[in-house]
This record gives structure tokens, sequence and C-alpha cells, in this order.
């Protein structure tokens, strides 16, 4: 059995490793001026993109623990049992019910109902999707928001997190409510700052309202959508 510390040093390397990769990749970065940089963004998704689809189906399917095993519980007994009472009767002893209940819906209900058992692979799918969706908005925004030449590094310091690509093997909601955040956002963005249709500005309306709906569900990032989205509208 290797020593605590060895493992300890492992991770360092690993660190230093992932430090100067991310470096080397930032220098490449701002050598690439002389291509279009709309088109260096939509290649940085799309190696962030391959990068998480290669680590979702590389790394083994693990046991679901905690909140991970909790969350693909309700997913599993809520679409295999049709909302059945006594299914729904005995979930509600869990910590959180209602939270956990909220956050199935509607994806992973219907992710479980579509994939069946394979569902936890698919998650994984979904994640990828999902991320590469951030990453997207990330550059819509950056394209309102920022100078061309720096919009590039919205997107790759966002890329380059760990987390963006770590989390495409958990079976989790964490994703989710940020990308309903940045649709929603967006939405109101266009309504107050874009050009105006009496059909665009009611497509735009609806789609906010589906994501603050989305985002109740999904509960904690609701609250601060509503305060950011006042905020935009009053500036």
């Amino acid at each position: 059995m290797k020593e605590p510390g060895h493992w300890g040093g492992s991770w360092l390397l690993w660190a230093w490793g992932y430090v100067a990769l991310v470096l080397l990749l930032a220098l490449l970065l701002s050598k690439a001026s002389r291509f279009e940089e709309r088109n260096v963004i939509w290649g940085l998704i799309a190696i962030s993109a391959a990068v998480k689809l290669a680590v979702a189906v590389w790394v083994p399917l693990f046991p679901l623990h905690a909140d991970q095993g909790l969350f693909h519980l309700f997913a599993r007994e809520m679409a295999d049992s049709g909302f059945h009472p006594d299914v729904m009767r005995a979930l509600s002893a869990y910590y959180d019910y209602p939270t956990w209940a909220g956050r199935v819906l509607p994806v992973h209900y219907l992710l479980r109902l579509w994939a069946g058992a394979g569902d936890v692979l698919w998650a994984r799918m979904l994640n990828v999707a999902v991320s590469t969706g951030i990453l997207a908005m990330v550059y819509a925004f950056a394209c309102r928001l920022l100078p061309e030449g720096r919009r590039k590094w919205a997107v790759f310091l966002l890329m380059v997190l760990p987390f963006q690509t770590v989390i495409v093997t958990d079976y989790s909601h964490y994703l989710l409510p940020s990308l309903y955040f940045l649709m929603g956002l967006w939405c109101l963005w266009e309504l107050a700052f874009g050009r105006a249709g009496l059909l665009r500005q009611l497509g735009l309306s609806v789609g906010a309202g589906i994501c603050l709906f989305l985002m109740l569900l999904q509960r904690g990032v609701a609250m601060i959508a509503l305060v950011v989205g006042v905020l935009l509208v009053v500036w």
C-alpha cells in the first residue's frame, strides 16, 4: 500500500503539470491573432467538447454515493413508477424532498424514461452538451460586452477550469441551473437592448419565463436571476 505522502506528491505533480499545460495553451492562444477570432473561439469550444466527451466515455462508471446516489434514486423511482403515490410517499421521508424531486424535473426524469438503466451514462453525455452550451453562452455574452480580441479569453478562462471537465462524470444537477441562468439572462438582455419586433419580443419573453420556471425547479438560483434581471432592466 502506498504511503499518504506518495499520493500527495502525485497530486501535486499533476497540478503543476496542469498549470503548465494551461500556460502553454494561453501562449498559443495569444499567438492566434492572425486567425479570425470567431473561428478560434469555436475551435476552443470544439476542443473542450471533445476532451469532455473522451473523459465521459473513458472514465469507468462508478457506484453513485451520497448526493449523487440520492439524486439518481429520485430520478429512477419517479420515472419508473410514474409518480406512484406509494413511491412518492416513501421518497418524502428523505431530507429536502421537495428540492430533490424538483431538480429531477424535467430533464433527468425524461432521461430516465428514455434511457432506462443506461441513464447514468447518458447523463454524462448530457453534461458534455450542457457544459458546451455554457461555453457558447459565455461567448455570446462576450460578443456583447467585450471588444474583439478579448472574447476568446473569456471562453478560455472558463474552459480551463478543472471543474468544467471533471463535472461531466457526475450524475448531478449542477450544470443545468447555470445554463438556464445564462439563457434566461440572454433573453432579458435581448429584450432590453436587442432590436424591436413584436414576435421576437414575445418569443424572448416566453423564453425568459421558461428559463425562470426551470430555475425555480432547480432551487437556489432563481432569486439571483430575478435580482440580476431587475438590475439589467433598470440599467
